[in-house]
């Protein structure tokens, strides 16, 4: 831990089994994590997916703070979605149990092989709503 503790902005996405359920037990695992503190998270929303012809998207996005550094948050999520039934090779933009994005890091920008930010699905509009619904709660 740097012991500095930055906002971060997650999205959750969800279009294999109950999104609601996955959601839940995606944010408990986060809030049982050291260094991490959930402050906001968005009503779930539905939206199509995004590139092959599958099932409706679930998403949600939360706000948090954490003392991690940036690739270790991301490192956490990847392992909480391993935990709750991510299958390591799932199809490029295909279905799947859960997502877990790292969209912001404070204002930080990053850019190596395994992250990137701000992430590049920021700027989608299905995303609007649910920031939107983060800046009023």
């Amino acid at each position: 831990m740097t012991g500095v503790e930055r906002t971060a902005l997650l999205s959750l996405g969800s279009n294999l089994g109950p999104a609601e359920r996955i959601f839940e037990a995606a944010r408990q695992a986060l809030a049982r994590e050291p260094g991490v503190t959930l402050l906001a998270a968005s009503p779930v929303e539905r939206s199509a997916a995004l590139g092959p012809t599958q099932p409706v998207f679930a998403n949600q996005l939360l706000r948090l703070r954490t003392s991690l550094p940036a690739p270790t948050l991301l490192a956490l999520l990847q392992a909480i979605e391993r935990r709750l039934g991510r299958r390591a090779h799932h199809r490029r933009w295909g279905p799947r149990i859960l997502d877990l994005d790292l969209l912001a890091y404070d204002e930080r920008r990053h850019l190596d092989a395994h992250l990137r930010l701000p992430h590049p699905g920021l700027g989608r509009g299905y995303l609007r709503p649910l920031l939107d619904a983060l800046e009023e709660g």
